[in-house]
């Protein structure tokens, strides 16, 4: 009984709320109102209850919404600020909606008056307990009262035939009923602007972010630290050397602090018109961003590129020339979520390596078998231009 006293009062408070409505701030305002609130959305899926109370106020300074109020208002209770969540709700309750808000605003409005009803009948000191009647004890029947006494039917007056009709009296004329007055049509309710106040107008933009915010909830979970595997495969410009080069490579490593990645790379290059080949070691340390998640990623390398090239002789022998450069690069990749835990990034890359001396010289056969002897091969700088894309595994800590 008193939970449904208190949800009647509250829908008195509604019935009786405020009919002014608030002057719009503008578009920047709005926006920026939409930014805290998607912003406080994300930290209370996270549990972060100090950063959404920081960025739901924020929004509510900016712009008046019943679904910023919602979240706001239990945000609150998460911190356990009971008090304050009630008079949130109560600010919410008080602002019905119109005729043209928007159905999230609507419903945003019915869960807040569910929610203020809940907060309340939790603060209601618990009944007590109804005293048990103490029924009285059957004792003796007592005896069946007399019987009533048979009243007396009057005698009747004898019929007359001859006497006269009495003729009954005239009645007074009716006056008529007065006309009907008309009732007056009912108005839609109209909000009335007030200077200085804020807006309460329907917002499409602000049911957008909220459809936003639950698409982003089915993201891969954020971890802190955890563990990356994967692929890639693409092709770069060559050098002096090489002609345009498929790569093919494999990399993986560790992030922590959720964005902080640090790993290893190892790639295998292949010359597209000339007979060489080449292979490389990295060391990669990079930053990601958004969680882990689909986002940013760049990564610097420094490892040891070496390139091998022949020279065919005859059919059945060639001879290899090799050198080791030192490399260095960054790669830049955007990554899409495919699954719970895997990912597809495009990547581009900038790759340098410096000027080394390898072995090189003469041709010669030694010990039946043909080899550079009696010199060095001189490998020039080059730069490349790496493309590709990338195929990752994530497993968090």
């Amino acid at each position: 009984m008193k939970l449904h006293a208190i949800v009647t009062a509250l829908a008195l408070l509604a019935g009786a709320a405020h009919a002014q409505r608030m002057q719009d701030t503008g578009d920047a305002a709005r926006d920026e109102a939409r930014a805290f609130y998607t912003e406080g959305v994300t930290h209370m899926k996270r549990k972060e209850y100090a950063s959404a109370h920081k960025a739901f106020a924020k929004a509510n300074a900016l712009y008046e919404a019943s679904t910023i109020k919602l979240q706001y208002a239990l945000c609150l209770e998460k911190e356990g600020k009971v008090d304050d969540a009630k008079a949130m709700l109560r600010e919410l309750v008080a602002h019905p909606p119109q005729l043209g808000d928007s159905q999230p605003l609507k419903d945003a409005y019915g869960q807040g008056i569910r929610e203020l009803a809940r907060l309340e009948a939790q603060s209601l000191p618990p009944a007590r307990p109804l005293p048990t009647p103490v029924l009285p004890q059957p004792g003796p029947m007592p005896p069946p009262p007399p019987p009533a006494p048979t009243p007396e039917v009057p005698a009747q007056p004898a019929y007359d035939p001859n006497a006269r009709p009495v003729a009954p009296a005239p009645k007074a004329p009716m006056s008529p009923a007065p006309p009907a007055t008309p009732l007056a049509p009912i108005e839609p309710i109209r909000g009335v602007m007030a200077s200085g106040a804020k807006a309460r107008a329907p917002d499409p933009s602000m049911v957008a972010a909220e459809k936003k915010s639950e698409r982003s909830a089915t993201s891969p979970t954020a971890h802190t630290a955890g563990l990356l595997l994967g692929a890639d495969l693409g092709g770069a410009t060559g050098d002096t050397r090489a002609d345009q080069e498929g790569v093919f490579g494999l990399h993986g490593g560790v992030y922590v602090l959720r964005n902080v990645y640090a790993g290893g790379r190892i790639g295998w290059y292949g010359s597209v018109n000339k007979s060489a080949r080449s292979s490389s070691q990295h060391f990669e340390f990079g930053f990601r961003t958004d969680d882990n998640g689909a986002g940013i990623s760049i990564v610097g390398l420094l490892g040891a590129r070496k390139v091998e090239t022949w020279r065919v002789l005859s059919n059945t022998s060639n001879a290899v020339s090799s050198s080791t450069q030192t490399e260095i690069g960054l790669v830049a990749g955007k990554r899409f979520v495919l699954g719970q835990a895997f990912y597809l990034a495009p990547e581009v890359g900038l790759m340098h390596s410096l000027a080394e001396t390898g072995t090189g010289g003469t041709p010669q056969f030694v010990n039946g078998s043909l080899q550079y002897v009696g010199g060095t091969t001189d490998t020039p700088a080059a730069t490349r231009i790496y493309l590709g894309i990338a195929g990752e595994f994530h497993i968090g800590l």
